[in-house]
């Protein structure tokens, strides 16, 4: 077990309440919560018994641990003007270096959730990738142990690596939702549910599981069937952006195979 105990929250977005709802699961003690505003602050603590605050200068000393959960635009802000010693702080950013910790902290780190995260749909960490990254081989250790508290899934990531992966994952989950909100408003547009397609995406998901995506690849462009895509490129014409992204998408797809 963790020598990792007690926690304080530095913000209380969806990040955040995943990792507080994941650690206090399995018997940590969340001390404290800091946002900028009160109300999300208090929001993120009751859940928890824990005391929230919207001072920076009031973040309690004595966790074990500073988990640092805000946008990468603010995380400088915020580091400047802690004042920890004598725990660890990480940030959870998946782009962001471990080294933008390295201003007055002695013993920093990432603890990044490789997952799409909300506050209201609550995520099992089970086999949750967690890419860890340490100050020093402790501190590595302890957050490694910590993260394999929660997940069976922990990797130790340097900050290089850890923003190939980031990249990675908005292509295949951001950009990938995207694709699934233009084909709803396709279906929409002719009174169809969505729901047509979920056979459709449940048996891809599982493929991907034991199949590299080049393998799965199907669809016009693979077969170079130029009629079909016209013709699809045609019924695009009263939306120029979703017409252009199927023709720049395809055009890709033809070169790749």
């Amino acid at each position: 077990m963790s020598d990792i105990q007690n926690i304080v929250f530095i913000g209380a977005g969806n990040v955040a309440a995943n990792l507080a709802s994941a650690l206090h699961s399995k018997g940590k003690n969340i001390l404290q919560v800091y946002s900028r505003t009160e109300a999300s602050a208090k929001a993120l603590a009751v859940l928890f018994d824990a005391a929230f605050t919207n001072q920076i200068q009031e973040i309690i000393s004595g966790a074990d641990l500073y988990i640092i959960s805000v946008s990468d635009d603010a995380l400088p802000d915020i580091v400047e003007r802690l004042n920890i010693e004598h725990a660890i702080v990480v940030h959870t950013s998946g782009t962001l270096p471990m080294d933008i910790l390295n201003h007055n902290l002695n013993a920093f780190g990432v603890f990044y959730p490789l997952q799409s995260l909300k506050k209201e749909y609550l995520s099992d960490f089970q086999n949750l990738p967690l890419l860890i990254e340490g100050s020093n081989p402790t501190v590595e250790h302890h957050l490694q142990t910590l993260a394999c508290e929660i997940s069976a899934n922990v990797h130790v990531m340097d900050s290089e690596q850890r923003k190939w992966v980031h990249l990675a994952a908005v292509f295949a989950c951001n950009f990938g939702n995207y694709m699934n909100v233009i084909a709803e408003d396709i279906l929409n547009e002719h009174n169809i549910s969505f729901s047509i397609l979920q056979p459709l995406l449940q048996q891809m998901n599982e493929r991907l599981k034991t199949t590299s995506p080049r393998q799965l690849q199907t669809g016009p462009a693979i077969r170079k069937d130029y009629k079909i895509m016209e013709q699809h490129a045609e019924s695009l014409k009263t939306t120029p952006g979703y017409q252009a992204i199927y023709q720049l998408i395809s055009g890709k797809i033809m070169e790749k195979f």
